[in-house]
């Protein structure tokens, strides 16, 4: 009877065994492979992983700036005619919003534009304060504010905020309004769909210094102050009357940005505000790179 048994288990797992062969091979010669939801973007075999998620991210892009410029052109306070004077910098920047038609960072050989492009994608940035908290009074402290310049895509380039007096923010700069901002493209897609450590120099970032200016109420600016911040961060519209919130933006006064190897480039006001255009070569060999991929990826 015990061999009998055996006999039969022995016939059952060589049977099992050989189905098992007979799928591996069809699988293999056929292509046919069963996918989770999250996989069916990878059946054919010509794409793969990384160029998906690159082709992903910017569709996604593309969806947000989409809706954030049809806002643009509804709202009188976004009209490309509007003046906007930056006193405090002493800089007009009536022109100086750029129109991104790209997704990946502008070339290493234009710092100013990187440096503009990573401040518009910010949606937060660490700010650095001299603290006026008893405890470490003077002692270099760090937060994270809500940031925005503007419509992705369509940047003014000034970096407006949302305070409130209770922050640890808010106390230090009403004693010592000096902060440095940092800003880096390690807090989206871009750095990690491109396999790169925060740290990695070629994962820009941009370090702005400078002091910290109230905006006034029933001023042009305070409106597009509001339209800034409140379009990237519309739950900041809810946030408590009692808790007295302002608006700000960054006076600044000096401009590093990395973005390669070889060190930081250190940009003046005037060209961060006014930067040069890109060739019109480069920038057409950047938009036959996205067509490229786009059509390998729907192929």
């Amino acid at each position: 009877m015990m061999t009998h048994h055996k006999i039969v288990s022995i016939a059952f797992l060589s049977l099992l065994f050989t189905i098992i062969i007979i799928c591996s091979i069809f699988q293999h010669s056929t292509g046919f492979k069963i996918y989770s939801d999250s996989q069916l973007h990878s059946t054919h075999h010509h794409i793969n992983e990384q160029d998906w998620r690159e082709f992903e991210d910017f569709r996604e892009w593309k969806r947000s700036r989409n809706k954030f410029m049809k806002h643009h052109n509804t709202e009188k306070s976004w009209n490309d005619n509007d003046r906007l004077l930056d006193v405090s910098n002493h800089v007009e920047h009536e022109n100086s919003r750029l129109n991104w038609n790209y997704t990946d960072p502008p070339p290493s050989d234009y710092p100013a534009l990187v440096g503009r492009y990573v401040v518009n994608q910010a949606s937060w940035a660490s700010v650095a304060t001299i603290s006026s908290h008893d405890e470490i009074s003077s002692f270099p402290f760090v937060n994270v504010v809500a940031v925005s310049d503007g419509p992705l895509g369509n940047g003014t380039g000034v970096p407006y905020i949302y305070l409130t007096p209770l922050d640890f923010t808010a106390k230090d700069i009403k004693v010592d309004s000096r902060v440095t901002f940092m800003m880096t493209l390690a807090q989206g897609h871009y750095c990690q769909q491109k396999m790169m450590d925060p740290i990695d120099p070629r994962c820009a970032r941009i370090i702005l210094s400078g002091k910290i200016k109230k905006i006034l109420k029933d001023t042009d600016e305070h409106e597009i102050a509001k339209t800034a911040v409140f379009n990237r961060h519309p739950t900041l519209i809810n946030m408590p009357t009692d808790h007295e919130f302002f608006f700000a933006k960054l006076k600044i006064a000096f401009i590093a940005v990395l973005d390669t190897y070889g060190g930081a480039k250190f940009i003046s006001n005037d060209e961060y505000f006014h930067p040069p255009g890109i060739p019109q070569k480069i920038m057409f060999d950047m938009e036959q790179n996205e067509l490229r991929l786009s059509k390998k990826l729907v192929r």
